[in-house]
């Protein structure tokens, strides 16, 4: 883990950053979790991308921007080893995903990562809607010079067409990725997406919640949904050796999300033992986005200790 320890100790750099940021962290870890999250996190519902400016942590940004790079949050992350029996890409937005994609296509090619007969590639997404940005995007000049097939009118990727009404959720984005940035066709041809479709928002009681016009209200699913789904598709993973890709700086938090989720469906051992990876944020990252991502991860490695503490 990235944050904590196996016994719920916060590692040196936690300790620093939550100095910096006049967090005691002399209290329960609960309640400094809930301090972080009610200074730094998203409100409930929020969306990552819809986080403003936060003028206090911005005052602070050249203390907290290195201590964000010794935790992991800044930095490309490769993987240690080469052999992995399922090799599992997490969705996101469109440009990410394409990143991620390229970024396993240089670990394939360089043969950090082994293509075998029997490695299974696969991407885990969600059902929900591209936002309008990302359909802006799917013409992919960011990309241009990476991509192995320039976008052409009328021509096939998986299946899809050059039409924006085709490219509807994420998933369809995902499989526009692999094909855009994965180099050798047999590997994009092995390529499966697991998908999750939009799931009902619960309150407190487990209930669903209703629209004011009578519908259910539903949600995009989560890291968490995503990776149920896997499971459900492919529950040999839980013996064997896997490694995930993610980006910077979302990659200490889903690494604490699959450690969970392994956890909860009797994992134990090696497959626990499995590593994210995935390439650097940007030079100058978003500073309250990535201070989610700390928030995220913080709740999923206390989540994770909690887990730890009862086995």
């Amino acid at each position: 883990m990235y944050l904590l320890t196996s016994e719920g100790q916060y590692k040196d750099d936690m300790r620093r950053l939550l100095s910096v940021l006049d967090i005691n962290a002399a209290q329960a870890l609960e309640n400094v979790y809930q301090d972080f999250a009610e200074k730094y996190g998203r409100a409930p519902g929020q969306e990552r991308w819809e986080l403003s400016e936060n003028k206090v942590l911005q005052k602070k940004r050249e203390e907290v921007v290195p201590l964000l790079k010794y935790l992991g949050f800044l930095d490309e992350k490769k993987p240690e080893q080469e052999q992995f029996d399922y090799v599992v890409v997490h969705g996101s937005s469109l440009e990410s995903m394409r990143c991620r994609a390229a970024f396993l296509n240089g670990l394939v090619e360089s043969g950090k990562i082994k293509n075998t007969d029997k490695t299974i590639f696969c991407f885990i997404t969600g059902e929900r809607e591209l936002r309008t940005i990302e359909k802006s995007q799917i013409g992919g000049d960011l990309w241009q010079e990476k991509m192995q097939t320039k976008w052409q009118k009328g021509k096939v990727y998986n299946g899809y067409k050059n039409d924006l009404d085709s490219f509807a959720t994420q998933t369809d984005a995902a499989k526009l990725a692999v094909e855009q940035m994965i180099v050798d066709p047999k590997l994009r041809e092995k390529f499966v997406f697991v998908s999750t479709p939009m799931l009902p928002v619960l309150d407190d009681k487990g209930q669903k919640v209703m629209e004011e016009n009578g519908d259910v209200k539903m949600r995009r699913p989560h890291t968490g949904d995503t990776i149920q789904t896997l499971l459900k598709t492919y529950p040999a993973i839980l013996t064997k050796k896997s490694g995930w890709i993610s980006a910077n700086p979302h990659i200490p938090y889903q690494n604490a999300v699959v450690v969970r989720e392994l956890m909860d469906a009797g994992a134990k051992g090696e497959p626990l033992e499995m590593q994210t990876y995935g390439p650097a944020t940007g030079v100058s990252p978003r500073l309250e986005v990535t201070m989610d991502a700390v928030r995220n991860a913080f709740q999923r490695e206390l989540e994770v200790v909690q887990r730890m503490k009862k086995a």
